[in-house]
């Protein structure tokens, strides 16, 4: 199973307590999962297309539960689907989808809920259905149910909502500002995406949906991931250093070697002989170990400056060797 698949398989169990939030999760489901097909001027049918079938039986439930509505799909003439189960069964999902057997007074029972707006326009569902916080959660949750998905935490941070209009776009981006999660927005094959890349915020937003277990993982997949760059990022550090002393302390050693083959090291002073001496018996330790060694000991900084200091004379002998000799008088 995919993360993603883990999230909505969390979310599908998951039923709101209060009244007015399993409203907003119905509200959500209906909108995506389901249209409105006139048949005559008093009489309509709820048609659901072929969802995710967690999504549709989810969607049954909380017609149960929200709305005291019992009802079943039926996919054909021959009234309900062959399985006789809540939500999209055998021949449902080789139909596209299905109708709910509603009575007269569950589809009026619907209109005064939901408004038939819901299903005439794809702006969203009303806002006086999603009212709280509470409600946004929600009504997002189920919304991810039917449209969402999330990557692997392990690859990427990357939650989306793939919604059918502009306008339902932004109702979404309006909620997860309610809740405190700033999203981006694009367009893609005529649909509205509405993203989040911010590690942190698609792990609250798991949260916020009933996904617990899921942000969990999220959240440990992110701790193991910033531990191993954090690592990779000292030993890089580490390794960078290590190069740059390897570097410098074989260019002093040169500088060494040549005014010691000049006779010059012998001249100077015995400060500079003796850390001469050091840098060369010990070509691979750092300037704070160096300056440790001597006696009585020197700062990191004094072990720099000796050392810079023997490596000024050797360029400046090295320069005068290459300094242009004046040319000879003629008769």
């Amino acid at each position: 199973m995919s993360f993603s698949a883990g999230v909505k398989e969390e979310i599908a169990g998951h039923i709101p307590r209060g009244r007015q939030e399993r409203l907003s999760s119905l509200a959500a489901l209906l909108f995506n999962l389901s249209r409105v097909e006139i048949r005559d001027s008093c009489d309509f049918d709820i048609v659901f297309a072929d969802g995710p079938e967690k999504a549709l039986r989810k969607c049954f439930t909380l017609l149960k539960k929200g709305l005291n509505i019992d009802s079943r799909l039926r996919t054909d003439s021959q009234g309900q689907n062959r399985d006789g189960a809540l939500g999209a069964g055998g021949s449902s999902r080789k139909g596209g989808g299905g109708l709910p057997d509603l009575t007269e007074s569950d589809r009026k029972k619907l209109l005064d809920t939901f408004g038939m707006h819901m299903w005439e326009e794809t702006g969203g569902v009303s806002p006086g259905l999603i009212r709280s916080e509470k409600c946004a959660r929600a009504y997002l949750m189920d919304t991810f149910l039917c449209v969402g998905s999330v990557s692997d935490p392990g690859k990427d941070y990357h939650l989306e909502f793939n919604c059918r209009s502009l306008a339902h776009a932004k109702q979404i981006l309006a909620l997860l500002y309610m809740l405190g999660k700033s999203a981006g927005f694009t367009e893609r094959k005529s649909r509205f995406i509405v993203y989040l890349k911010d590690s942190q915020d698609i792990i609250d937003l798991l949260g916020l949906m009933g996904a617990h277990i899921s942000m969990m993982d999220m959240e440990n997949q992110r701790i193991r991931k910033d531990v191993v760059n954090t690592v990779n990022r000292r030993v890089n550090c580490d390794t960078a250093n290590a190069k740059r002393t390897v570097g410098a302390a074989q260019q002093q050693i040169r500088d060494i070697r040549f005014l010691e083959e000049r006779g010059i090291l012998k001249v100077l002073p015995e400060k500079l002989r003796e850390m001469a001496e050091l840098r060369t018996d010990y070509p691979e330790l750092p300037l704070g170990e160096l300056g440790q060694m001597l006696q009585p000991p020197v700062s990191k900084s004094g072990v720099n400056h000796r050392l810079k200091k023997l490596s000024e004379i050797a360029e400046k002998e090295r320069s005068a060797d290459h300094k242009p000799q004046p040319a000879g008088g003629g008769e």
